[in-house]
């Protein structure tokens, strides 16, 4: 197993995957830390999908294309 992947799944951590100008942190999207800690939550759980771009956003959302990584076929 390499350095960069959780030690449970085998599912490579989002340090692994290079950052670009299109690239964006969950940070960059709340105002203060218990707002930072809310998405956390409702982006949990973190071992079942990888977040691979922002599709767009809006004045009340933010819309992220993920990937299933327990779904069957992948």
């Amino acid at each position: 197993m390499a350095g960069n992947e959780t030690p449970s799944t085998g599912v490579p951590t989002v340090e692994s995957y290079a950052k670009n100008e299109e690239t964006a942190e969950f940070s960059d999207f709340v105002d203060n830390e218990d707002d930072q800690i809310d998405l956390e939550d409702i982006a949990e759980p973190w071992h079942k999908y990888l977040v691979e771009h922002k599709i767009g956003f809006g004045g009340f959302s933010t819309v992220w294309k993920a990937h299933d990584l327990q779904e069957k076929g992948m």
